[in-house]
């Protein structure tokens, strides 16, 4: 499973719990997860274990099958590369003002790393989440304040940090000029 897989994934659960009716809420209760894990599972943010996969599956009253249809067969793989062109675009937590491009994704083993680029508009400020596993954020240009917990931290161009993604973060552009990130996620399976 690739980042694609799991941002079609997420989006596949959205529509069909939207369609029957239910809630974020309504699907945990069901499932027996959190709330928090659902949201994480339909932004990607999280990669769900199989059980996992089969309680939400069982919520939204949709065949497991028709969750992981879509999944390519990447065992012959070799590398990884993706062509600027190829980048996709996603959409997380409806943040206004920022987007999201894919660079590389691959599950390996038990775990799972995710790269992207995320450019802030000036003046943006994104939503408080938390992401399984560790996120590491490169500041490619322009000005960051990134909220880690109750504290905020000012990154300029060239600086990097490291930190454990359940703490809750936020990330905000207070300057003129647009922000440029390198963000790369390593997660275990949940």
């Amino acid at each position: 499973m690739n980042q694609e897989d799991l941002i079609k994934l997420g989006e596949t659960i959205r529509r069909i719990r939207k369609k029957n009716g239910l809630t974020i809420n309504d699907v945990a209760i069901k499932a027996k997860l959190s709330q928090g894990l659902i949201s994480k599972v339909e932004n990607a943010r999280s990669v769900p274990s199989l059980p996992v996969l089969f309680n939400i599956a069982q919520a939204i009253k949709t065949p497991l099958s028709e969750l992981l249809d879509y999944l390519e067969n990447t065992s012959e793989t070799r590398y990884l590369l993706t062509r600027k062109k190829e980048r996709r675009t996603i959409k997380r937590e409806n943040a206004k003002g920022y987007h999201y491009q894919t660079l590389l994704s691959q599950f390996m083993q038990e775990s799972f790393f995710e790269s992207v680029i995320l450019n802030i508009e000036s003046g943006s400020k994104g939503k408080t989440v938390t992401t399984d596993g560790y996120v590491f954020v490169y500041c490619l240009n322009g000005s960051l304040s990134l909220v880690l917990g109750k504290e905020t931290i000012a990154m300029q161009e060239g600086d990097c940090i490291l930190f454990n993604g359940s703490t809750p973060h936020m990330s905000q552009n207070h300057s003129q000029e647009p922000l440029n990130l390198l963000i790369l996620y390593f997660m275990s399976s949940t």
